[in-house]
């Protein structure tokens, strides 16, 4: 099982080959540095996971051509500077903006049923709360003698199929293959209960419903020290950007007394090709000159393709 634990958690699953070894894609944006792997086994101690460590890339067949700068580049360079300046002080009427990540879903479409249990007379642990407090859950014994978290079906997607079967529980994005774990957890640390009751389907194991619990610090994984949990850093993707598009129309003057200095005319570092054509407008500056116009990318099979065309400015 593979999780970004957090409020906005994720969770996929991953079947290894005959050499355990496995994979998986992170398709949504994340706003935590690190992410788990755990075995969905009633037993995850009877098994080691680990990440791999990435190769290291190798430099030392990396040439770089010389370049140096001459005194004839001077004029060309403090113009530049210059032009640059100038359009710095005009940021705040053409500004790039910096996106927010979009909160996404943990639940894919799904409604829970929430339980804040400050609503509600506290217990010290969350066997006592499942009693007392959250509907539709509660603790069965299981003929092995462990116990296990269980979700009342929704008469609404009621499937025979599933019926035998344990919700999935995470706790602040965490896994927990063995639900024994949290019967005598603190409740009074936990924020509050949300609760699916439709069937749920993750690699080959199937759930009834899932209880996803939240602490007040989220800080499970830091606090509990869970076990036999794979740790693995990740960085955090470059924050997307609304690029300012400079725009002139015949009815629209307020850019008449605003200079326009720009070296690079139009940038849009992501784009989908959906079809044969794909038509692009942008607007030229007051500097005149010879410009690049670069269109790099990657076909749907990965192949890398670069194209370079020039237009003349007078």
């Amino acid at each position: 099982m593979i999780s970004i634990p957090g409020t906005n958690f994720q969770i996929r699953s991953a079947i290894t080959d005959k050499d355990g070894n496995f994979y998986t894609y992170v398709r949504k944006e994340y706003d935590v540095t690190n992410i788990l792997a755990q075995v969905a086994d009633d037993n995850p101690e009877n098994y080691t996971v680990r990440f791999l460590k990435e190769h290291d890339l190798k430099y030392n067949g990396i040439e770089f051509a010389d370049h140096t700068i001459s005194p004839d580049m001077e004029e060309t360079i403090v113009q530049r500077s210059v032009y640059n300046q100038i359009e710095n002080g005009y940021y705040s009427v053409k500004p790039d903006s910096i996106l927010s990540i979009n909160k996404k879903d943990p639940f894919d479409g799904g409604v829970p049923e929430i339980f804040m249990l400050d609503d509600y007379t506290r217990f010290n642990t969350l066997r006592e709360t499942l009693v007392e407090i959250v509907e539709n859950v509660w603790v069965k014994k299981l003929p092995s003698g462990k116990y296990t978290f269980w979700v009342k079906e929704d008469n609404e997607s009621y499937d025979d199929s599933y019926a035998g079967d344990p919700p999935l529980v995470l706790v602040d994005g965490v896994f927990i293959p063995n639900h024994d774990d949290l019967l005598d957890f603190n409740a009074r640390t936990v924020e509050k209960m949300s609760i699916l009751r439709d069937p749920l389907i993750m690699g080959y194991k199937k759930y009834h419903g899932m209880v996803a619990i939240e602490t007040t610090n989220g800080d499970f994984l830091e606090t509990e020290q869970a076990k036999d949990i794979a740790n693995q850093s990740m960085t955090l993707p470059a924050p997307k950007k609304n690029y300012f598009k400079q725009r002139y129309q015949d009815s629209d003057n307020d850019y008449e007394r605003i200079p326009d200095f720009r070296y690079q005319l139009f940038w849009e570092p992501e784009v989908a090709v959906q079809g044969e054509q794909l038509a692009y407008e942008f607007y030229t500056s007051d500097i005149p000159g010879e410009y690049e116009i670069v269109l790099e990318g990657f076909t749907s099979y990965g192949k890398p393709i670069s194209v370079r065309e020039t237009i003349l400015v007078e």
